[in-house]
C-alpha cells in the first residue's frame, strides 16, 4: 500500500506531517489552506495559496472536479473546461515535509486548451496577520530589504526588483511564512495591507500572463513554507535555491 501524507475524504483532503498539517476543499480552491497547524500550534487568521483560477460559469460560486486522487506526495485534482472558461486547470499539491522544522507545500498548477486561442490568466493570494515583511532582492548574495506597506497603497514588486520570494514574520517571535514562485514563472506580484483593524497583509501573484495555444501544455511553480523565526531568512534562501534548480516535475 502506497505511503501518503494525504487523506482524501470526497472533495476534502487533509494533509498530516510532523510538523505541519493542514486542509485543502478541491472545490473551493480560492480559499486556500484551512486548519493549519505547525509545530503543534494552531494557525488563525492565516489563507496561504489561494487559487483564483479563470472563472468557471457567472454563477458558479464553486468549482467542478473532473477527477482528483492522492499519489505519493501529491494531492491531484483536475478541474473541467466550459465554454466561458475554455482552459482545463490540474493542481498538484506536493507535500515538502523535511526532516528539519521548515514545511509546506509546493503547488504546481497546469493549464491547457482545446482552442487555438485562450487566456489562462490566474491570480493566487495569500493573507496572512504580520509583525514584519521580507523581499529577497539578491538571492546569491542573500541580500532581503524591509517592505512597509502602507493602508490603501499597494506595494507592486517586478522581477527587475529582485526574486519572487517574500518572507513574513508572524505575530509573536516563533514563525515565519515564506512564498515563493520558480523564477521562469516570475512576472509580478503585489503587496497590499487589507482594510482591517489588525496588521493583515496580503500576497498577490500573477500566473500564465501569455495566451494559451491548443497542444500546449503550460506550468507553473509557487511554495508556500512555513519556518521557525530563527534563521528564517536562511532557511528562505535555501528553499528558493533549491526550488530554482529543480528539474521540471514529473506529472500526469
Amino acid at each position: 500500500m502506497e505511503i501518503t501524507p494525504w487523506t482524501l475524504q470526497g472533495p476534502r483532503a487533509r494533509l498530516d506531517g510532523q510538523h505541519l498539517s493542514l486542509t485543502i476543499h478541491l472545490l473551493r480552491p480560492c480559499d486556500g489552506f484551512g486548519d493549519i497547524r505547525y509545530l503543534g500550534c494552531s494557525l488563525k487568521d492565516v489563507s496561504p495559496l489561494r487559487i483564483f483560477l479563470p472563472p468557471l460559469s457567472e454563477t458558479a460560486d464553486q468549482e467542478q472536479l473532473a477527477e482528483a486522487y492522492v499519489r505519493g506526495d501529491d494531492l491531484v485534482a483536475a478541474y473541467i473546461e466550459t465554454a466561458l472558461r475554455p482552459v482545463r486547470p490540474q493542481a498538484y499539491w506536493r507535500a515538502i515535509l523535511p526532516s528539519g522544522p521548515a514545511a509546506g507545500v509546493q503547488l504546481i498548477l497546469s493549464m491547457q486548451t482545446s482552442l487555438l486561442d485562450s487566456d489562462p490568466g490566474t491570480l493566487t493570494e495569500t493573507a496572512l496577520p504580520v509583525d514584519e515583511v521580507w523581499h529577497c532582492t539578491n538571492a546569491e548574495r542573500g541580500e532581503f530589504r524591509h517592505v512597509r506597506v502602507e493602508p490603501h497603497r499597494p506595494c507592486p514588486l517586478r522581477p527587475d526588483m529582485g526574486t519572487s520570494l517574500c518572507l513574513f514574520r508572524l505575530p509573536g517571535d516563533q514563525f515565519s511564512y515564506a512564498e515563493m514562485l520558480h523564477p521562469s514563472d516570475y512576472v509580478g506580484a503585489c503587496l497590499e495591507r487589507q482594510p482591517t483593524d489588525q496588521p493583515r497583509l496580503s500576497l498577490r501573484y500573477e500566473l500564465f500572463s501569455e495566451h494559451l495555444e491548443k497542444g500546449v501544455i503550460r506550468r507553473v511553480r509557487a511554495q508556500s513554507v512555513f519556518l521557525p523565526r530563527r534563521d528564517d531568512q536562511d532557511l528562505a534562501l535555501e528553499l528558493l535555491r533549491q526550488l530554482s534548480t529543480a528539474p521540471p516535475p514529473l506529472t500526469a
